[in-house]
């Protein structure tokens, strides 16, 4: 027989892991369930749990031409958004990752603001 989590349990469970001190298998035992279903739980894909909703970066217009500086930006707007989202899920092992990346590319966008503002100064000059 299968046993079905209630709204409540998995309540708990997403609670229990956004403190970060439970891991999946703990939860799994804790529970009387599986890791598929607690990982399940912990992404927000079992019905009954919401997540919250939170904003998304719409990808840019299909054959607009992005200059590089324009794609970087949007990209670090995908990245801090995916940053909201594992954070919403308690899924801290891919933040470290992605904070890594969004300073990475927030100073690549940076470097290339402040080469553009250079070419603007001598080119008025």
């Amino acid at each position: 027989m299968i046993r079905r989590l209630t709204k409540s349990e998995k309540e708990n469970i997403l609670s229990y892991w956004k403190t970060g001190k439970y891991t999946q298998r703990q939860l799994a035992t804790m529970f009387l369930c599986g890791k598929g279903t607690i990982y399940r739980v912990c992404r927000g894909t079992q019905k009954g749990i919401e997540v919250e909703e939170l904003p998304s970066y719409p990808p840019p217009p299909i054959g607009f031409p992005l200059s590089p500086l324009d794609f970087k930006r949007h990209k670090l707007s995908e990245i801090t958004s995916d940053i909201l989202k594992a954070r919403s899920i308690g899924s801290v092992n891919t933040l470290v990752g992605l904070h890594k990346l969004q300073i990475a590319l927030f100073e690549e966008v940076l470097t290339m603001e402040q080469k553009i503002i250079k070419l603007r100064i001598v080119k008025d000059d």
